[in-house]
Order: structure tokens, then sequence, then C-alpha cells
């Protein structure tokens, strides 16, 4: 018998209110601060 087991993405998603864009960055199993700053600065070049 296999089990399957649930996991959990996590995205960080930017929207412009100007342009009504939406971006949403590369997933990850476990994010931490030094991840969600790379993805800021890149988002923010």
């Amino acid at each position: 018998m296999m089990t399957r087991s649930i996991q959990v993405l996590y995205v960080m998603a930017f929207f412009n209110l100007q342009t009504l864009e939406g971006i949403v960055t590369e997933s990850t199993y476990r994010p931490n601060s030094a991840r969600v700053c790379h993805q800021t600065k890149t988002f923010a070049e």
C-alpha cells in the first residue's frame, strides 16, 4: 500500500496596481529570509 502526502509549496506574488500585472516567483518547500530577500531583489531589478 502506498501512501501519498500533501506537500506544501510556497510562492511569492507581486501585483502591480497600475498595469494590473501579476508576477509569481519560483516555488520552494522551505523558504527562509535569504531566499525572500533574493527573490525581492530579483523582482525589483
